[in-house]
């Protein structure tokens, strides 16, 4: 008796298809999937513990705020995917207006959300971050 189709350990008959073949395509990070984006907050508040990670009513956003309170991180939760999910932001102070801000939209893939995220939420030695005095 010979097996034939997807049976478990079969043996192939001369009417069976070729297998298709496994190929990987690279795309630029642009183009990839969005990314899992609560993933990626618990993933960076795992790595970071200088981060506090607070959920604010109603429920529909998660804020990151650095033990500094000069760098936060915003993410909205079930947005569209062209909507603005993330809203990152740096001030000179805790009590300052903000000096810079970056969003990225809900459709923001994996490679790119994770590059930014560590570019911009990690203090670098003369962020107001990391030092006690005021900046001119």
């Amino acid at each position: 008796m010979i097996l034939i189709g997807s049976q478990a350990g079969a043996v192939a008959g001369p009417l069976d298809p070729e297998p298709a073949a496994r190929r990987t395509e690279m795309v630029p990070a642009y183009a990839a999937s969005p990314a899992d984006h609560d993933a990626a907050l618990d993933e960076f508040v795992a790595e970071h513990d200088d981060w506090e990670k607070r959920r604010i009513w109603p429920d529909d956003a998660t804020h990151l705020i650095h033990e500094s309170q000069t760098l936060r991180a915003e993410l909205v939760h079930e947005t569209d995917p062209r909507g603005t999910a993330w809203t990152f932001a740096a001030y000179e102070t805790p009590v300052s207006g903000r000096m810079w801000r970056l969003t990225l939209t809900g459709a923001a893939p994996a490679p790119v959300l994770k590059s930014l995220r560590t570019a911009v939420l990690v203090p670098y030695p003369s962020s107001p971050a990391c030092t006690s005095r005021v900046r001119p």
